[in-house]
């Protein structure tokens, strides 16, 4: 590997963390809209044919959140992978600047051992 120079990873560090805040926040959501589905379908299951209170625009409201707590988690998740992925990659390149001797892998499979299997 050829020499190369120390970059700081304060942004690349930043950014992975931010990616990761994302992944928390948009799975809190996805718990809330899950937990606030189930008191819908529990109103709905305790309720006899004359009580029920549920409207078909309340039911798609909250197929809808839930759909869409599902597409917040997965973005985010890409985006902390994404993030994750790049921080790594500068770390890696790091290490012959910071004194390691011949690293057992090059910076492309520090990346790239994430997506292969074991």
């Amino acid at each position: 590997m050829p020499a190369s120079r120390f970059r700081s990873l304060g942004t690349r560090a930043v950014w992975a963390q931010i990616g990761l805040a994302l992944v928390v926040i948009a799975d809190l959501f996805y718990m809330w809209s899950i937990f606030s589905e189930i008191v819908l379908l529990d109103r709905l299951n305790s309720a006899s044919l004359a009580e029920i209170l549920i409207t078909l625009s309340d039911a798609e409201a909250s197929d809808a959140r839930v759909v869409a707590a599902g597409v917040l988690v997965l973005g985010s998740g890409l985006v902390a992978a994404v993030t994750f992925l790049i921080w790594i990659n500068g770390a890696y390149s790091n290490l012959n600047t910071l004194g390691t001797t011949a690293p057992r892998f090059s910076t492309g499979w520090a990346v790239g051992c994430w997506f292969a299997r074991s």
